[in-house]
């Protein structure tokens, strides 16, 4: 018997990426927001071709995956034994550029009628499979967040069929980013797995109604996992069940089972690697011996500060949950002073956990923001820090000059999204 069949998947829905000139208006304004000045890459006075759009990086990771399957099989046989044996192939792309998962596969089941009380018989399966897999969930290397961050201006290869990277005159301004592209094209992430199931059993008709069975079982597998990183990890496991089964037909339609056996298993997982430093012996017993050194510090450390630290959590995040309390009662405009009555700045908005103060508070031009951990009570239309006002101002200057692009902006994601509010003339100041 032979089937073939062949089908095929793709994304139902994929994101609408922004084109070059949206994308170079909302760094922009990301700038903005941050108070850094504006980069060059992104005006088009300067850098025009930033404003081009040439590639839409969802159509480019994404692809229509083809899946074929492939059987065949043939079976046979008389009063005195049967079998059965087939073969499967199964090759399925993964929708994203250069995945994949593929299986082979191997069945072979036979019995004999040895004598009229004898029948022994035995199950065999054999399975390969292997793959290329692609990481999706880091916010920073993920393949989708790449294709989201990375510039539309860019094409995915260059003239002489390399891989595109960013103009190096502007590379600063679009932070860490990389072609994804690229890096689907690069993956080697291989988890090779071979896998045998074995089962002879043997049945004996010790009477009428009255059948004994012995089966004796036993599944290996072997696993190879392959990155890109000259460090395979090499794994083996195998089970050996023994079972022992009584069947007892009472009457037609009605039997007792009986079933008892034994099933060892063990497991071997290493680390094989090309480093030579791992191939000395004096070495890896010294790696050995500081990474256990290393191992019961940080155990004792967790252990003594374990409570201490659970305790000091509850005590912040309780007060943490009073101070973001106030920021709803926080208004634009209103008047942000320190302790000792003396003006810090005014109200632009209210983003996550911080309040962010007009663009005129600050000599540089630019909004610096105040974390609500300086807010002590709302009293009318003024929010009272719980320090003095130059401290306050000397914290967030501070705090702008050691945090980097668009670290505020993962920050505030970490407050209550319901606290996220832009009053009307936001910016504008």
């Amino acid at each position: 018997m032979w089937t073939r069949n062949k089908a095929g998947s793709r994304p139902s829905k994929k994101l609408d990426p922004l084109n070059a000139k949206e994308f170079a208006d909302v760094m922009n304004q990301a700038y903005d927001a941050a108070g850094k000045p504006r980069q060059d890459a992104f005006d088009p006075a300067k850098y025009p071709d930033g404003q081009i759009t040439r590639t839409n990086w969802m159509d480019e990771i994404f692809r229509t995956a083809k899946i074929q399957d492939y059987n065949a099989s043939v079976r046979g046989g008389g009063d005195m034994g049967r079998y059965y044996l087939s073969f499967g192939y199964r090759k399925g792309e993964g929708i994203l550029l250069n995945t994949y998962n593929e299986r082979y596969t191997v069945r072979m089941n036979t019995d004999y009628q040895l004598k009229p009380w004898l029948k022994i018989g035995e199950n065999m399966t054999m399975s390969v499979t292997d793959g290329n897999g692609a990481n999706t969930t880091s916010a920073y290397t993920g393949a989708i967040i790449s294709a989201i961050f990375y510039p539309p201006h860019i094409r995915p290869y260059t003239a002489d069929g390399g891989f595109s990277g960013l103009p190096a005159q502007y590379a600063g301004a679009y932070g860490d980013v990389i072609n994804p592209v690229a890096y689907l094209q690069r993956i080697d992430s291989k988890v090779p797995e071979t896998k045998i199931f074995f089962n002879p059993y043997a049945d004996i008709n010790i009477t009428k109604g009255l059948v004994f069975r012995s089966s004796f079982s036993i599944t290996k597998s072997f696993r190879d996992a392959k990155t890109f990183k000259p460090k395979p990890m090499l794994a083996e496991s195998w089970r050996i069940v023994n079972d022992t089964t009584w069947e007892f037909k009472l009457r037609k339609g009605v039997k007792f089972h009986a079933r008892g056996g034994f099933s060892p298993s063990r497991e071997f997982t290493g680390m094989a690697s090309t480093s030579a430093g791992l191939h000395d012996p004096h070495y890896s017993e010294w790696r050995r011996r500081q990474i256990d050194a290393l191992d019961r510090d940080y155990d004792e450390y967790r252990r003594e500060n374990q409570s201490r630290f659970e305790n000091e959590f509850s005590n912040w995040r309780t007060t943490r949950e009073g101070k973001r309390q106030l920021l709803g009662q926080v208004r634009e405009h209103m008047s942000v002073v320190g302790s000792d009555e003396e003006h810090v700045g005014t109200v632009d908005c209210v983003r996550g956990d911080r309040i962010v103060l007009t663009k005129g508070d600050s000599a540089d031009d630019r909004h610096h923001s105040l974390s609500c951990s300086m807010v002590d009570r709302v009293e009318g239309d003024r929010v009272i820090l719980d320090q003095p006002a130059a401290e306050a101002k000397r914290r967030f200057e501070s705090e702008s000059r050691e945090r980097g692009f668009f670290r505020d902006e993962r920050e505030d994601e970490r407050g209550p999204h319901i606290l996220n509010r832009s009053f009307s003339g936001t910016y504008e100041r």
